[in-house]
Formats: structure tokens, C-alpha cells, sequence
């Protein structure tokens, strides 16, 4: 199959690191001259650079999010990074069904770093008990329940988990 451009589907708690390895990922590609573009719900909280969290518009700006990613798709644009908390498999499903259904390879990666030290990194202010609860209700890439959802995931997925410190060295080990 000849694909189109690339998905890169960050998952990982909040304050994990994934809008940091987002924009570097984002950098390093246009470095190499590539094109690539980062979308993250947080992105549609945020009101002249400032965060403002306001659960009555997840919906309407979940909506927005996947209208970009389309539109994205639709342009051809080279690589697009998703970057959300993305704690449950059917939190990004859509994501990779829109990619699939607009030729674009896939790759998910999750973003580790230990819960503590989410908690003291992330900006967001989200309640302890909120990411610990997101912590505890994280599924695995591997369905146990399913094996038609493995092997779809299987054939349009690879997976891969990366600690924050090992993005650091590798971009440590690569210039930037």
C-alpha cells in the first residue's frame, strides 16, 4: 500500500511530556524538511495563550479537532501529530479510522513518565485524583477482549512506549 503521509497518535497522562516531544518531533521533521503539524484538544482550551478548561465545549471542540485532522489529511500534509491524554482505546479509534480511510500510515506512542511526576510537571492544573483516575483506567494497546480488534489494530498500528528520558536521549544523541 502506498500511503499518503503519516498519524503519529501521542498518548500519555497529562503532564507526561507529550506536547514538548510533540513540538520536537514537529521541529526535527521540518528540520529534515518534511512537513508535519500538531493537533491536540488543548489546543481549542486555549484563548490567547492562556488555558481554560471548560468541560461543556469537549464535544463541540472534540468536533473541531477531528475537522482539522481531515482537513489535514485532505491537504496531504506529511506527518500529523495528535497529542492527547488519550487514557482509553476508544478515545483515539476515530483517529485511526479517519487516517486509514484517508491512506495515512499509523504509529502510536505512548509517552511515560512516572505518575508523581506527571502530577508536579503538568500545567493544566488537573485535579490529583483526575490523573490518577486516568492512571488506573489506562488500556493497554493489546485488547484483551477482542481479537478482531487486535488484528485491526495490528494491521494499521505498530505501538511503541517510550519513556520521557528515553525521547530526551535519543534527541540528546541526535542534535537537538
Amino acid at each position: 500500500m502506498t500511503y499518503r503521509g503519516m498519524m503519529i497518535i501521542l498518548r500519555g497522562l497529562p503532564g507526561s511530556g507529550k506536547s514538548d516531544f510533540a513540538a520536537e518531533l514537529k521541529h526535527h521533521i521540518e528540520g529534515t524538511g518534511g512537513e508535519a503539524t500538531v493537533c491536540s484538544l488543548d489546543d481549542y482550551f486555549t484563548v490567547d495563550g492562556v488555558y481554560h478548561w471548560d468541560p461543556s465545549k469537549i464535544k463541540e471542540n472534540v468536533i473541531k479537532l477531528e475537522d482539522d485532522l481531515r482537513r489535514n489529511m485532505n491537504r496531504r500534509v506529511g506527518t500529523i501529530i495528535v497529542a492527547n491524554t488519550h487514557s482509553r482505546l476508544r478515545e483515539f479509534q476515530k483517529y485511526i479510522d479517519m487516517a486509514v480511510a484517508h491512506a495515512y500510515k499509523v504509529r502510536v506512542l505512548t509517552v511515560e513518565a512516572p505518575v508523581w511526576e506527571c502530577l508536579k510537571r503538568q500545567s493544566h492544573d488537573v485535579p490529583t485524583d483526575s490523573v490518577l483516575n486516568m492512571a488506573q483506567r489506562w488500556e493497554s494497546m493489546a485488547p484483551k477482549s477482542s481479537v478482531d480488534h487486535l488484528a485491526q489494530l495490528t494491521n494499521h498500528v505498530a505501538n511503541l512506549t517510550v519513556s520521557i528520558d528515553e525521547i530526551k536521549r535519543h534527541l540528546e544523541r541526535s542534535g537537538n
